[in-house]
Formats: C-alpha cells, sequence, structure tokens
C-alpha cells in the first residue's frame, strides 16, 4: 500500500468518526431537549414563581396551590399552544391551571381568548429552569411537585390519564 493511499484511509477514518461524533451529539442533545423535561424535573418542587402581568408588566410572585395544578407554558403566536386550548378550557373547571406566556404577548389576541385561568409572562430564565426550548409544554403538578410533562399539545386522553391516575 503506497503511502499516498495510507493517508487517505487515515483521512476517511478521522472523517467517519467525526461525522459519528457530531451525529451521536446532535442526537443526544434533541433526546435530552424533549426527554429531559420527564427525567430531570420529575419530583422538582415548585413552591412559587416569579412571573409578570402580560399587560403592564408588573412582576408578581404567583404562590402554586396544594393538590393538583396544570402548569401550562405556551404563546398567543404559537398556533399548536392555541390549538390546545379547547382542550384545556374544558378541564379548567376540574384543576387548577396556571398559564406561563412566552413573549412576545399579544394582549389583544390574549383578552379574546376568554380562559378561565390566569395567565402570566414568563422571564427567559424560567423557560430555561424548566428545560423548555419550545411551547407548548404542559407539566403536571401534585402536591406543588412535578409528576408528568408533556411536551407539544395536550390531549384529552393525557389529561385524563393524568387526572384519574392514582396519587
Amino acid at each position: 500500500m503506497s503511502a499516498e493511499t495510507s493517508q487517505s484511509n487515515r483521512r476517511d477514518r478521522w472523517l467517519t468518526a467525526a461525522i459519528i461524533i457530531i451525529t451521536v451529539t446532535l442526537v443526544g442533545y434533541n433526546l435530552v431537549m424533549f426527554y429531559g423535561q420527564s427525567y430531570f424535573l420529575k419530583g422538582k418542587k415548585v413552591e412559587k414563581l416569579l412571573l409578570a402581568d402580560p399587560k403592564s408588566g408588573a412582576e408578581k410572585e404567583i404562590v402554586i396551590p396544594g393538590g393538583t395544578v396544570l402548569l401550562n407554558f405556551w404563546a398567543t403566536w404559537c398556533s399548536s399552544c392555541v390549538y390546545e386550548l379547547p382542550t384545556l378550557k374544558e378541564y379548567a373547571s376540574k384543576v387548577t391551571i396556571i398559564g406561563v406566556l412566552k413573549a412576545p404577548v399579544r394582549t389583544d389576541q390574549l383578552h379574546d381568548m376568554d380562559l378561565t385561568w390566569e395567565n402570566y409572562l414568563g422571564p427567559d430564565d424560567i423557560f430555561s429552569e424548566f428545560m423548555i426550548a419550545g411551547v407548548p409544554v404542559t407539566m403536571l403538578l401534585r402536591d406543588r411537585a412535578i409528576v408528568a410533562v408533556h411536551t407539544g399539545p395536550v390531549t384529552r386522553e393525557v389529561l385524563d390519564e393524568w387526572l384519574t391516575a392514582p396519587r
């Protein structure tokens, strides 16, 4: 084998190894960002959140009530988020829902949505703290601890399972 062929083979092996490492890293990152919340956040206590009024921007400390709570991270400009609102409206009388909005908020649209639960503007760091790269994300809290996370529009099936599961 010539020196030139040997050098070419070595370069091809390095290139193949680099491609494999980059691919594994990207796949791993995406898996952690999509499923990581379910693994890393389960059991995390959420006593209170520092959020803001979407209209005035005034900060407000929101104390998470005991019992069962849905923490819904969403945005007024997100079509998937708006799509899930009728489903959440059906359950609003059965469970406490706290909406955490991602900026920018279309306050005129928010008002027109006629939601029966409180919605607050979440600072960017709260989305990082809860490992949220995209919305919507809904979290089930029991006694102020995260017990389940759903990424994407929440469905009746998910909510029924969450709300009828034994404690």
